[in-house]
C-alpha cells in the first residue's frame, strides 16, 4: 500500500506541473485558421467540376454579363509598311460578375479574394481581335483572380500582329492611326455586354506602363463603341507618330547633297570628259538611295508620297543637267570644227571685205527708211510693222531700234572676228539680219495685260465700259462672258450683260464673288452653272426671256438674293408656280424669296436622295465585306481541312514507312540470327569432326571390369541376403562369406573408410578425365 500511494502522489504532482502549459495550448488552438483550400472547398470549385466553364455563370439565363475592357499598350514593337501590320505588346483587363461564386470574408478569416485559379476550372469570356492575322506569341496567363463579391478578373499580356491601313502620303513625316477591335464570337449584346474606359484613361495608362515605341512617338488613344450585327463592338484607335530625324540624315539630307554637287559641277570644265562621268556617278548614287526608299515603302500606296516626288524631281534635274553637258559638249565639238574650217577659209581668201555699216538716211521708192546689211535691203516697215497705224513718234521708235540693232551687229561681227562662239554668231546673224520680214503677232494674253477682250473681231475695252462700280456691256453681241478681265475689276460690283448672244456662263463666273447686281436679260441661256451659290454678295439677279428649264441646286444658297426675274422662261411646272409673273417690284422679291424657299426644299430632297445613296451604298459594302468574310471563313476552313487532311496522310505514311523498316528488320535480324545459328551448327560439327578421339587404355577397361564384378557380386550377395533365395543351397556359401567379410570389416573399420576414400577419388578422376576426352 505504501509503494500504491506513493506511485499517485508523484501522478498527482506531475499532472499539476503541466496543466499551465496544457492551458495555454488550449488557448493557441482556440482562435480559428483558415486557408484558400477551405473557400475552394466551400464553393466547390474543382477540376471534377466542369459545369463551371461550360456556360456563363448566371442564376437567371435572361441576365446579362457585363464585361469591363480595359487596354494599356505596352510596347510598340514594330510597323511594317510594305505588308500594311502593326506588332505591339498589349496589357489587358477583363472583369465580370459571377452569380456562382461569392463568400463572406468575416467566416473565413477575412480573405477576401483569391489570386490564382486556374481558368480552366472557371468560364472566361471568348473575346477576340478582328484586325488580328497572326498567333498570340506572348506566354499566356494560366490564373484568374476571384473576389468575394463574386468578381471575376482576368490579366495578360499579347502580342499582337494585326493589320494596319498605312497613310505614307507625307512619309517619313506622317502620322498612322491603327485600330484594334475587340469582340465576343459567339454571345449577342443581349448576353454579354462590352464596356471599355474612356479615351483619357486609356491614354493615361499607356502613357504610364508604355516601354519601348521603336521608331514611332505614341500620341493618344481614342476609344469608341458601337453595335454590329448585334454584338457590341469596341474599337481602340492607336495613334502614333512617326521619328522622321533618321530617314531625313539618311535619305533626304544626302539626296539634296547630291543635288548641290550636281549644281557645283556647272563650275567643272566641259574640255575633258571629267564632267561628265561626275554627273553619271552622283545620278548612279541617287538611284541607290532611290531602291532603297523603293524597299521600305509599299507599292500597292493609292497616292504618291512625297518623298517619291522630291527624288524623282531631283533625279530629273539631274538627268536635265546631264543632257545639257552632253549637248553642250557636242555643241562646242562643233564650234571647234566650225573655227578651223572658218580660219583655213581666211587663209586662202586674203581679199575679204568688211561687211557694211547700217546707213540710216537711205530711203526706197514709197519714202520709207531702208537700212543696208551685207548685199540684201531690208525695210524698216517689214522688220518693224507699226501696231497702231498713224502712230505719232513712229519714226523716231524706228530709228532707236534701228540704233539697237546695229549696236547687236557690231558685237556679233567681234565675235566672229575673235572666233569665240562663231557658229552660234552666225547662225544669230542669218536669223536676224539676212532674213527677208520680222512679223509681230499679238496674243490674247497682251490684248488682256491692257485691259481689252475681243469678240467677233471687235477689240473692246473694258476700262471704257466702266462708270463708277457699273459694268455695262450689253448689246455688245458677246457670245462668252470676259470672267478674267471681270475678276481684275473688283470694283464693278454691278454687271450689266443684257441683249446679247450668251448661250452658257463658264464655271469660273462663280468666282466673281464680289458682284451685287447681275442683268442676264434677253440671252440664249440654257442652264446656270452649279457653283452659282458661291455668289454669296449677290442681290439681284435678272433672268428675263431666257431659255432656262431650271436652276442649279446650289441656288438655295444666295441668302442675300432680295430680287429676281424669270419671265419667259421655259420653267418647271413647281417653279414656275414659286416663281410668280414678276411683273413689277414687289412681285420681284416675292420671286425671289420663294425660289429661295423652293430650292432649299430642292436641296433637302436632294441631300435626303444623297444620304439614301450614301446608306444604301453602305450597307452594300458591308454585304460584300460580310460575303468576303464569310467566303475566306469557308476558304480557311477548307485550308485547314486540307491541311488536316494532309497532315493524316503524311501521319499514315510515316506510320505505313515505320512499319515496313520494323519488319524489314525483323526479317533481318532473323536472317541474321538463322545464320549464327547454322554457322554455330557447322562450327561445332567441324570441331567434332576434327577433335581426335581418346584412345581406349587398358587401365580403364580393368577398372571398368573390376567395377562390374564388384557390382555382381555385391547383387548377388544383396539377393542371398534380402530375398527367399538365402535359404538356397547356393546362397549359403555367399551369406557365409559375406558375414566373414562384415566381421573382417568392422575389423578393419579404419582401413575400409581410408580404402573407400582413396576408390572415391580415383573414381572422381577417372569420371572427370572421361568427361574431359569427350569434350
Amino acid at each position: 500500500m505504501t509503494r500504491v500511494s506513493l506511485m499517485i502522489l508523484l501522478l498527482v504532482s506531475a499532472l499539476l506541473l503541466s496543466a499551465p502549459e496544457a492551458w495555454a495550448t488550449d488557448e493557441v488552438s482556440s482562435e480559428k485558421v483558415c486557408s484558400y483550400f477551405d473557400v475552394l472547398t466551400q464553393l466547390n470549385i474543382s477540376k471534377g467540376n466542369e459545369l463551371y466553364t461550360m456556360t456563363r455563370p448566371i442564376l437567371d439565363y435572361r441576365n446579362q454579363t457585363i464585361v469591363h475592357l480595359e487596354i494599356a499598350l505596352y510596347g510598340i514593337l514594330g510597323m511594317d509598311e510594305k505588308e500594311q501590320m502593326f506588332v505591339a505588346s498589349l496589357l489587358t483587363s477583363l472583369q465580370w460578375h459571377s452569380d456562382l461564386f461569392s463568400w463572406n470574408p468575416e467566416d473565413f478569416c477575412g480573405i477576401t479574394y483569391i489570386p490564382s485559379i486556374p481558368k480552366k476550372l472557371m468560364w472566361e469570356p471568348d473575346i477576340i481581335i478582328e484586325e488580328m492575322i497572326a498567333e498570340d506569341k506572348a506566354p499566356p496567363s494560366p490564373f484568374l483572380t476571384l473576389y468575394s463579391n463574386g468578381t471575376v478578373e482576368l490579366n495578360r499580356g499579347m502580342v499582337v500582329v494585326s493589320t494596319c491601313l498605312m497613310q505614307i502620303f507625307s512619309f517619313p513625316f506622317d502620322t498612322q492611326r491603327c485600330t484594334l477591335t475587340f469582340k465576343s464570337i459567339t454571345h449577342t449584346d443581349k448576353e454579354l455586354r462590352l464596356l471599355a474606359q474612356g479615351s483619357n484613361a486609356a491614354t493615361r495608362m499607356t502613357r504610364e506602363v508604355l516601354r519601348t515605341q521603336d521608331e514611332w512617338t505614341f500620341c493618344n488613344v481614342n476609344v469608341t463603341k458601337f453595335s454590329e450585327d448585334s454584338i457590341d463592338h469596341i474599337t481602340y484607335t492607336i495613334t502614333m507618330r512617326r521619328r522622321p530625324v533618321l530617314y531625313v540624315v539618311n535619305l533626304l539630307l544626302p539626296i539634296w547633297f547630291f543635288m548641290c554637287l550636281d549644281v557645283a559641277s556647272l563650275f567643272i570644265s566641259e574640255k575633258g570628259g571629267e564632267k561628265l562621268s561626275f554627273k553619271v556617278t552622283v545620278m548612279l548614287s541617287v538611284t541607290v538611295l532611290q531602291l532603297i526608299l523603293n524597299d521600305i515603302l509599299p507599292s500597292t500606296s493609292s497616292r504618291i508620297p512625297l518623298i517619291a516626288t522630291y527624288c524623282a524631281g531631283i533625279f530629273s534635274l539631274m538627268l536635265l543637267s546631264l543632257c545639257e553637258t552632253i549637248v553642250v559638249m557636242h555643241l562646242m565639238e562643233k564650234d571647234f570644227h566650225f573655227k578651223v574650217k572658218e580660219e583655213e577659209d581666211c587663209s586662202m581668201d586674203e581679199d575679204k571685205k568688211d561687211l557694211p555699216i547700217v546707213n540710216k538716211g537711205d530711203t526706197d521708192k514709197n519714202g520709207q527708211t531702208r537700212l543696208h546689211i551685207s548685199d540684201r535691203p531690208v525695210s524698216t516697215s517689214s522688220l518693224l510693222p507699226a501696231v497702231h497705224e498713224g502712230k505719232p513718234g513712229e519714226t523716231e521708235l524706228h530709228l532707236v531700234v534701228l540704233g539697237l540693232l546695229t549696236e547687236i551687229r557690231k558685237a556679233l561681227e567681234t565675235r566672229l572676228e575673235g572666233g569665240q562662239g562663231a557658229l552660234w554668231s552666225s547662225v544669230f546673224m542669218k536669223l536676224f539680219f539676212f532674213s527677208d520680214s520680222c512679223i509681230y503677232h499679238y496674243t490674247t494674253d497682251d490684248l488682256t495685260a491692257t485691259g481689252t477682250t475681243m469678240s467677233k473681231g471687235k477689240v473692246l475695252n473694258l476700262k471704257d465700259k466702266i462708270n463708277g462700280n457699273e459694268m455695262d456691256l450689253s448689246l455688245c453681241n458677246l457670245s462668252e462672258v470676259p470672267v478674267k478681265e471681270l475678276a481684275a475689276l473688283r470694283k464693278a460690283t454691278v454687271l450689266d450683260l443684257s441683249c446679247n448672244n450668251i448661250t452658257s456662263l463658264p464655271p469660273d463666273f462663280c468666282k466673281l464673288t464680289h458682284l451685287i447686281r447681275v442683268d442676264l436679260s434677253k440671252n440664249q441661256l440654257a442652264s446656270l452653272p452649279d457653283d452659282l451659290g458661291n455668289l454669296c454678295n449677290l442681290q439681284h439677279l435678272d433672268l428675263y426671256n431666257n431659255k432656262l428649264t431650271g436652276l442649279p441646286v446650289s441656288f438655295s444658297q444666295l441668302r442675300n438674293l432680295k430680287w429676281l426675274d424669270l419671265k419667259d422662261n421655259p420653267l418647271e411646272t413647281e417653279l414656275a408656280k414659286a416663281a410668280g409673273d414678276c411683273l413689277d417690284e414687289k412681285q420681284c422679291k416675292q420671286c425671289a424669296s420663294k425660289v429661295l424657299l423652293h430650292m432649299k426644299e430642292v436641296q433637302e430632297e436632294v441631300d435626303k436622295a444623297r444620304e439614301k445613296r450614301f446608306l444604301k451604298e453602305r450597307e452594300q459594302e458591308k454585304k460584300k465585306e460580310a460575303k468576303k468574310r464569310e467566303r475566306e471563313a469557308k476558304e480557311r476552313e477548307v485550308r485547314k481541312q486540307e491541311k488536316a487532311e494532309e497532315k493524316e496522310r503524311r501521319r499514315k505514311e510515316y506510320q505505313a514507312q515505320l512499319e515496313a523498316t520494323a519488319a524489314q528488320e525483323h526479317q533481318r535480324k532473323k536472317k541474321e540470327e538463322k545464320k549464327k545459328r547454322n554457322g554455330l551448327a557447322a562450327d561445332k560439327k567441324a570441331a567434332e569432326e576434327s577433335a581426335p578421339k581418346p584412345r581406349r587404355s587398358l587401365i580403364g577397361l580393368l577398372f571398368k571390369l573390376l567395377l562390374l564384378l564388384l557390382l555382381g557380386l555385391a547383387g548377388a550377395a544383396a539377393a542371398c541376403q534380402l530375398t527367399e533365395l538365402r535359404r538356397e543351397a547356393a546362397c549359403v556359401p555367399v551369406n557365409a562369406a559375406l558375414e566373414t567379410g562384415l566381421t573382417w570389416a568392422r575389423r578393419q573399420d579404419v582401413l575400409l573408410r581410408q580404402l573407400l576414400k582413396d576408390w572415391s577419388t580415383m573414381a572422381k578422376e577417372l569420371l572427370e578425365s572421361s568427361q574431359t576426352a569427350k569434350n
